[in-house]
């Protein structure tokens, strides 16, 4: 079955291999079709070049939403509000990709430097204005730092190092 999503080695491409993988799979095996993104990739479906995508629900919410496309499954740890599309993992399989986004320093960065911008960071992401984004946009809020944030990242970079190497990318 062909599928398409973003550029080869892409979150997309990671996730259809983790799910291959979870049902038994060898993701190797897979035929990925990569586009320059969720538009390309949604074409290719609407045109019958591929059977399924990988993409963000907002890349797709209006062939949901008008029946041209039906959403199999969401990535995320859970529902995305206000739409009724199942995760992943409620149907099943130990599968969970978020594409999460992160902001970070060098390492010569003063810890002063880096108090401040977590004391601003912080500011906005409790503003009224941050909540209403991530509702509008349907974003989970996983705010990690500090440990939590290094743990998180050596987890998801082994993670993401075995499924590059099993593409052989």
């Amino acid at each position: 079955m062909p599928w398409s999503g973003g550029s080869a080695g892409t979150i997309d491409h990671l996730l259809i291999a983790e799910l291959a993988q979870s049902t038994g799979l060898d993701p190797a095996e897979m035929t990925y079709i990569p586009k320059s993104g969720g538009g390309e990739a949604i074409q290719a479906l609407l045109n019958g070049t591929v059977e399924a995508v990988a993409t963000g629900y907002n890349d797709v919410s209006d062939q949901i939403d008008s029946g041209r496309v039906r959403a199999l499954a969401v990535s995320s740890s859970q529902e995305l509000d206000g739409v009724d599309i199942p995760t992943i993992a409620s149907q099943g399989y130990d599968v969970e990709v978020a594409n999460w986004r992160g902001l970070l320093a060098a390492p010569g960065v003063s810890r002063e430097l880096v108090d401040q911008q977590l004391e601003l960071i912080t500011e906005l992401r409790n503003s009224e204005e941050w909540q209403e984004v991530l509702k509008r946009m349907r974003w989970e809020d996983a705010w990690l730092t500090g440990d939590e944030l290094d743990e998180f990242l050596k987890q998801d970079m082994a993670k993401t190092e075995a499924l590059v190497k099993e593409l052989g990318l």
